[in-house]
This record gives structure tokens, C-alpha cells and sequence, in this order.
């Protein structure tokens, strides 16, 4: 899954999903960069919940789902308390940094992208 920042209009930013099959293949170097451009994500003229999310040569095409219960995007740990009984559990504080309300669901594979060659 993938976790797509759409606005920041309001206190806490609302976010959305990309669910896919198969794996993605991250460059050695993913690490060291802020983010990963994956591809293009559009919207159908014709549908709006209908979308296309085309990287390299393929394209999926999707959905758009809203979320039956809105999940929450949390930071790491802002700190930690422990009781005096080290049976307990470790409490750990976060903040919520965004909203996840739908999400764009690709079930099918991708389609290649063939065009013609120029003569």
C-alpha cells in the first residue's frame, strides 16, 4: 500500500491509499530521497471514480473507494512511559499527522503501453 497526501485545507491533512497487486521494485537508493515519484495517477474525464495510474511503459486502471472507518496516519513515538513492573506494557504518546478517507483500488494487471514508432 501506498499513502498519497491530498490536502492540507483543514487542522489534520487528509490522505488517501494506493492498493495494488504485485510488488514494487524501489531503487537501491530509495533511502536517501525525500519521496519516490511512482508514476502518474489521473482521473477519468468520463467517471470520477474511475482512475488511471500509469508508470513507465504500463497502466493500471481503478477505483475510487471511500473508506466504511476513516484510519489514522500516526508519527513516530513522542515519548515513552513504563510502570514500575516490567510486565506492563511500554505507553508511548503519538500524534495524529493525517486522515486516510478513501482509497484508489487497482485489482487488474497492468496493461503495456505500445505505441508506434516514428518512420
Amino acid at each position: 500500500m501506498v499513502c498519497l497526501k491530498i490536502s492540507t485545507d483543514g487542522a489534520t491533512p487528509i490522505w488517501s491509499i494506493i492498493e495494488m497487486q504485485g510488488d514494487i521494485v524501489l531503487p537501491e537508493d530509495w533511502q536517501d530521497q525525500d519521496f519516490i515519484e511512482l508514476g502518474t495517477l489521473s482521473l477519468s474525464p468520463e467517471d470520477v471514480n474511475v482512475v488511471r495510474l500509469t508508470f513507465g511503459q504500463h497502466q493500471l486502471e481503478g477505483k475510487l473507494v471511500t473508506l466504511k472507518s476513516p484510519l489514522a496516519i500516526l508519527d513516530a513515538p513522542i515519548g515513552s512511559k513504563s510502570g514500575a513492573d516490567p510486565l506492563h506494557t511500554v505507553v508511548s504518546e503519538r500524534k495524529i499527522i493525517g486522515l486516510v478517507q478513501q482509497k484508489y483500488v487497482f485489482k487488474t494487471r497492468p496493461k503495456p503501453l505500445i505505441t508506434k514508432p516514428e518512420l
